[in-house]
């Protein structure tokens, strides 16, 4: 495995808080897909801690997989602004044992996909073609081993890892190629 990219990010609680509970925020709503706010809040109420703190480690997780990418371009253009993107798009959940991993919406897959087409990491290639887009017929990309739609045996392998304690979340995240 070659190491493409490598992200890491730290949020304020309380500031994300705020951020949240502003009258007439929509930021959960539009960061978050409904499955990532379903999970935090059974991961809360499970817990008897705070939604919140679970929203804000995955949105350092999905700060995190965005600096992961932006990392993996090296010098090549960044194929998507920051202004309107799609942080939904952006999926950290869970798998049946409470263990994070990154999925995509077919658009952001597509834009993952297509950027790292031809990135050099520690001197290899990954051609992942247009495969990365691809999930399980269920319209997202998940972010463990999708194959390149070339006809190669080169795929992407996205981890993440999630942590939180008092005032701060954090996140790292990490692309790799086969």
């Amino acid at each position: 495995m070659t190491v493409l990219g490598l992200g890491h990010d730290v949020v304020d609680v309380e500031s994300f808080r705020r951020q949240c509970l502003s009258p007439g925020s929509l930021f959960v709503a539009r960061a978050f897909c409904q499955a990532e706010r379903l999970q935090c809040k059974a991961r809360a109420q499970a817990s008897g801690d705070d939604e919140l703190m679970h929203l804000a480690a995955r949105w350092a997780g999905k700060e995190a997989v965005l600096k992961a990418w932006c990392e993996a371009l090296g010098d090549a253009d960044y194929p998507l602004g920051l202004d309107g993107f799609e942080w939904s798009g952006i999926r950290i959940v869970e798998d049946a044992r409470h263990r994070p991993h990154v999925e995509f919406s077919a658009s952001i897959g597509q834009a993952v996909a297509g950027s790292l087409g031809k990135v050099r990491g520690n001197g290899a290639v990954c051609g992942v073609g247009d495969g990365l887009a691809r999930g399980g017929g269920d319209g997202l990309a998940h972010g463990g081993g999708e194959k390149s739609g070339n006809g190669d045996d080169v795929a992407l392998h996205w981890h993440v890892s999630l942590s939180h304690d008092g005032p701060i979340a954090s996140a790292i995240a990490l692309v790799e190629c086969n």
